[in-house]
């Protein structure tokens, strides 16, 4: 399943926010130690915003192909490219 980047930011957002200060308000003392709910948080936010970072750079280019996913004249048999023009 692939989404934007935003919305892993916004994802990232919301789990800091309901982790640090949301959670512990709801459950509170009776669940989880609240120090480290507190820990926790940040590192939710991280996770979510290396995601949206990653994903950001796997914008597809104008071909419709990912950067990384070059052709390779090997793999289509001597074939040529039939978008290619001589």
């Amino acid at each position: 399943m692939r989404w934007s980047w935003w919305f892993s930011v916004l994802l990232s957002i919301l789990s800091y926010t309901g982790l640090k200060y949301g959670l512990p308000l709801i459950a509170g003392e009776d669940v989880l130690p609240e120090d480290f709910l507190k820990m926790l948080a940040p590192l939710t936010a991280m996770g979510f915003l290396l995601l949206a970072a990653k994903q950001l750079y796997d914008i597809p280019s104008i071909e419709g192909e990912y950067p990384d996913e070059k052709e390779n004249p090997a793999e289509n048999n001597g074939e040529s490219n039939p978008t290619d023009t001589d």
